[in-house]
């Protein structure tokens, strides 16, 4: 449920900086973040690699300045020098070891005052709260070298970090004169000692990085979901899909029941295939 509200906060991040411009999403996955992005964008590419990710985005996203392509984030060839305003890579230069390459490639298609944002997990942090290897993960990356590999490309890089919060809002609902437009935030560690947030280290790095100076951008970013949507859709999933196993189980058990009457009455109906069948269901729906 958290890693949604994290990939939504970095998309939603990225679309501040979308308005008007022609925007290259790498790794667009599932397409909801192009999405986003084509809601400012004049005109959005989304590149996947995996078709079935692609087909879906397609359905799910169509509009006309929104275009879901498959293909690999290193190779870019099919783009011209300069034919992007923003490009957007989130959560996939860990995936590579090629990331000069892919640093490369992004620089190449961004025009010359173009922004490139990328995030990527914060090797230490990460695993200290993950408890588990990625096998996914090619090459993860330190704070350091991840602002270095940036550097390498580009004369001016920004950094933030993030970290998945659960809580409470608090706002003033009069508007008294007094009323400071500033936030206290206080954190609970692992080992439940209360700090600043500032002090929490991040699970993530967002950076921004250009040639040229970076626009304005908030020293401070927050995502919430005051109405708990996310987590309604996630909870009604989560009927269906009950709903789904218990279905499958009745039917599988009023089979059984039918086959061994066949069974004691020296009838052979062999039901085993279909058996096969409704467990292969039952590992799909649980999956």
């Amino acid at each position: 449920m958290q890693g949604i509200y994290e990939h939504l906060h970095r998309y939603h991040f990225a679309a501040s900086l979308a308005e008007g411009k022609h925007v290259l999403d790498l790794a667009s996955g599932e397409g909801y973040g192009s999405a986003i992005l084509a809601r400012r964008a004049k005109s959005v590419v989304g590149l996947e690699l995996d078709p079935t990710s692609v087909a879906h985005s397609r359905s799910a996203y169509a509009r006309p300045d929104l275009e879901f392509v498959e293909g690999s984030m290193l190779e870019l060839g099919a783009y011209a020098d300069g034919s992007f305003d923003l490009v957007v890579c989130f959560e996939a230069i860990e995936h590579v070891r090629e990331q000069d390459e892919l640093l490369a490639g992004i620089a190449r298609v961004l025009n010359p005052g173009g922004v490139a944002v990328l995030s990527t997990p914060e090797r230490d942090e990460y695993n200290a709260v993950i408890h588990e290897t990625n096998p996914f993960h090619v090459r993860e990356l330190a704070r350091a070298e991840f602002v270095d590999l940036l550097r390498a490309r580009f004369e001016h890089v920004a950094l933030w970090g993030q970290t998945g919060v659960a809580g409470s809002r608090l706002a003033r609902l009069d508007d008294a004169a007094e009323t400071l437009d500033t936030a206290e935030i206080v954190a609970v560690r692992r080992d439940g000692e209360w700090l600043d947030d500032e002090r929490v280290p991040p699970t993530y790095l967002i950076a921004t990085a250009s040639r040229a100076p970076l626009p304005s951008t908030p020293a401070r970013s927050y995502l919430v979901d005051p109405t708990r949507e996310a987590q309604r859709v996630r909870d009604m999933q989560a009927r269906e899909r009950e709903r789904k196993i218990a279905e499958l189980k009745a039917e599988n058990a009023s089979l059984w029941r039918e086959n061994e009457r066949f069974r004691q009455g020296g009838m052979r109906r062999p039901l085993r295939r279909l058996f096969r069948k409704l467990r292969a269901g039952l590992r799909d729906v649980r999956a």
